[in-house]
């Protein structure tokens, strides 16, 4: 069987309402039809909402990724009589499917802020201005993508595997393109030798990279666009909204019903079923797993996640890793930190004051911060909570 086809195979499991992880290409039609009965069962939404979206949309698994975005929103204030406060916008940016419901405010300057932060940031996009970075590698920089570029940096001095300078080793790699393939060993160690800080020079709004470097946001960008938004929400005196991008969420304000707001968590070896839930206040919320985006080459598999001291996707005990903290760029980050890391590093970030994690390993144990002890439901009893 080719990559593609195991890889399609194993992302149509993917019909699930966890606004926790992301989606991608591969699915068949008779899970869009799955989804979709589903969706219309659960949702609040129109229906018609739906079939405008669907036809808008030329890939399957682009429809997929919206009913499943748009099921997440839906759940987290089913049966809520105060449902009529809110209003939901959707758009596609950053490679998936943005959504915003909002109370007391209209979702329109949210989707053309996170437009706006696209077309800076897309580094697949040939006229977005990180791709223009790239390419000439010095850029007077718009604001956006300084403040992004500075964030980011910013956010890198507190851990120690990962880099928006990546961008040559994945593009290497090719996990998400249609024929990704284990490179040379003397590619791999020229492109690690691009990746760090110091390969990035910042004056005034210049940025001057390195010759060979190139930038790649994908382990912070959405993260970054929820604390953007989150600004912009306390600017208009929002009381409350659901902000996701998939794999990054914010959840602002209080519920109308004053009720905690309550997440979802796949089963990283199931993940058309649901292992947790957990409750929290207002929050920012990120998960890593190896599982969303991979190819099996000779009997391996290789995810999305580097591990830029080796430049191969990362060699872990863990399957999936949940950040909840009061940063979104943080909690992205260090989400893909504590994947690379193991269990070992995620012990010691279990007692921290600033994050709350959730860890799921290889033998189906969870690692819980204390603090969440009184917050989690657990659904499947095949695993330990520890």
């Amino acid at each position: 069987m080719c990559i593609s086809t195991k890889k399609a195979l194993y992302k149509s499991k993917k019909i699930v309402y966890n606004n926790l992880y992301k989606w991608n290409t591969g699915v068949n039609e008779y899970n869009v039809r799955i989804l979709y009965h589903n969706f219309l069962i659960n949702s609040t939404v129109p229906e018609r909402t739906v079939r405008f979206l669907i036809s808008k949309s030329k890939s399957i698994a682009v429809i997929v990724i919206l009913l499943a975005v748009l099921v997440v929103l839906a759940l987290l204030y089913r049966g809520n009589k105060a449902e009529e406060q809110f209003e939901q916008g959707t758009t596609m940016a950053m490679d998936t499917v943005f959504m915003v419901k909002v109370a007391g405010d209209k979702p329109d300057g949210y989707i053309e802020l996170v437009n706006k932060l696209d077309a800076a940031l897309d580094v697949y996009d040939k006229g977005s201005e990180i791709y223009k970075l790239n390419a000439q590698q010095n850029a007077n920089a718009s604001d956006v993508l300084l403040d992004a570029v500075k964030s980011s940096l910013q956010a890198e001095e507190k851990l120690s595997s990962v880099s928006i300078t990546a961008g040559g080793l994945i593009k290497l790699w090719d996990v998400n393109g249609d024929n990704p393939t284990v490179p040379d060993e003397d590619d791999i160690q020229k492109e690690l030798s691009f990746v760090g800080k110091d390969k990035i020079t910042l004056s005034g709004n210049s940025i001057t990279l390195m010759e060979g470097t190139k930038l790649n946001l994908g382990c912070c960008a959405k993260g970054y666009a929820c604390d953007i938004i989150e600004k912009k929400l306390s600017e208009n005196n929002v009381s409350c909204a659901i902000v996701t991008f998939g794999s990054s969420t914010l959840l602002y304000g209080k519920k109308p019903d004053g009720e905690r707001f309550v997440t979802a968590v796949t089963n990283p070896f199931e993940p058309s079923e649901t292992l947790l839930t957990v409750k929290t206040d207002e929050c920012f919320i990120s998960t890593s797993g190896g599982y969303e985006r991979f190819f099996e080459q000779n009997g391996k598999t290789y995810s999305h996640i580097f591990d830029l001291e080796t430049g191969y996707p990362a060699d872990t005990d863990i399957m999936s890793v949940t950040v909840i903290c009061d940063s979104g760029i943080m909690s992205d980050m260090l989400s893909t930190e504590l994947y690379i890391g193991g269990t070992e590093m995620v012990k010691e970030y279990l007692a921290s004051d600033e994050y709350m994690i959730i860890a799921i390993d290889k033998n189906k144990n969870i690692y819980a911060s204390d603090k969440l002890s009184e917050s989690i439901t657990l659904k499947d009893k095949s695993f330990t909570l520890k």
